[in-house]
């Protein structure tokens, strides 16, 4: 099929289909390199009504038209990994159990580390940030950070649904007590060293 607004080019015996190419790959391959600028790759959707589109950069965007923005976006729905309808912006699920992780963050060979970043843009009294460790509906552990009520920094442990660890933005560790107010500070129980205890 070659006419002014689509050319479909089959390579023959193959099976093969080809848009903008004479050699294609796949059972069907798109060649954008004679697209001009901003034009995408594929596309689903309108202009201004996309569901989904790659771009020439190889981006890729669900219901959003600016892919190039990120290597995958995603608007307006949640994903899920292993789940059909999953209830948060992402979700993973495996339905058994294995050796492997369920996400792996790996940085390639040279200087510097990897990280995982929990961000707010604005700055804010009360602002926290928080993984639990949960099974099922019950809470186990949580990790939080962040800034109390007066904006000051703080890092805390909770076991079950209770805060039992905190360091503030002065460095004082608390145990059982969200104020510690000495480098070491423990509001209730003893401290033991070795076979002592006070």
């Amino acid at each position: 099929i070659n006419s002014k607004d689509l050319q479909l080019i089959p390579k023959v015996g193959t099976g093969l289909v080809s848009i903008g190419s004479t050699t294609p790959w796949g059972y069907l391959s798109i060649n954008p390199s004679a697209l001009g600028s901003g034009v995408p790759e594929f596309v689903i959707g309108s202009s201004t009504a996309t569901h989904f589109i790659v771009d020439g950069g190889g981006n890729v965007g669900i219901g959003t038209f600016a892919a190039s923005s990120g290597k995958l976006v995603v608007m307006g729905g949640n994903v899920g990994v292993g789940l059909v309808n999953p209830d948060n912006l992402l979700t993973v699920y495996r339905s058994s159990g294995g050796a492997s992780s369920d996400i792996f963050f790996q940085k390639d060979s040279g200087a510097g580390g990897g990280s995982l970043i929990l961000n707010d843009v604005q700055f804010g009294a009360g602002k926290e940030y928080a993984i639990n460790f949960r099974t099922g509906n019950s809470m186990r552990a949580t990790l939080t950070g962040g800034e109390d009520a007066l904006t000051n920094s703080f890092f805390s442990v909770g076991v079950g649904a209770s805060e039992r660890m905190r360091i503030d933005s002065n460095g004082n560790v608390g145990i059982g007590t969200t104020a510690p107010v000495a480098g070491l500070a423990v509001m209730s129980g003893n401290v033991g060293i070795g076979t002592w205890s006070l």
